[in-house]
């Protein structure tokens, strides 16, 4: 692998997806900052087993979905539309929210509680943070597949013109 080769992967395989998860996570955070002073709710950096209310669950959840498709869309825009940047970035939000209920579940001791019921899985926050991760890899999707049928229609409008 040449050099221009290895700045170029790098670049478009892991600086990208990084700088485009430190956006979803910044304005995320923006979100429960918000929703923190205007709902009075401790979203701040707790889980969503402490909400009082579904709905602000979902605001969050349609939060992340919008911000994530327009992350993915400049993704797909820097990188013309590469596959491979996809999964990368999808990969890189799944990790991450694993990541985030590993270190949200260990229990005081240090030890890892897994829930057995559905009442345990959601105040665990698995089941939330599980469609968090369903959320981000369908942002991503979507972006990939507008991004693919927008290069496709310019370059069948580019051939019908010529």
């Amino acid at each position: 692998m040449t050099n221009f080769q290895f700045k170029y992967y790098s670049k478009t395989l892991v600086v990208f997806p990084l700088l485009g998860l430190f956006f979803i996570r910044v304005f995320d955070g923006f979100t429960r900052l918000i929703l923190h002073i205007y709902a009075n709710e401790e979203v701040l950096w707790n889980g969503y087993a402490n909400l009082s209310e579904a709905l602000w669950i979902a605001v969050l959840w349609l939060v992340h979905l919008a911000i994530t498709f327009l992350v993915g869309m400049v993704l797909m825009t820097l990188s013309q539309s590469n596959r491979k940047v996809a999964i990368s970035f999808a990969s890189i939000i799944t990790l991450h929210s694993v990541f985030n209920w590993l270190r949200l579940v260990r229990s005081d001791d240090g030890h890892l509680v897994l829930p057995v019921s559905l009442e345990q899985a959601w105040d665990s926050d698995l089941i939330p943070f599980l469609i968090y991760i369903l959320i981000g890899i369908a942002g991503c999707a979507l972006s990939y597949q507008l991004s693919k049928a927008n290069r496709t229609a310019l370059a069948s409008n580019s051939s019908s013109i010529k």
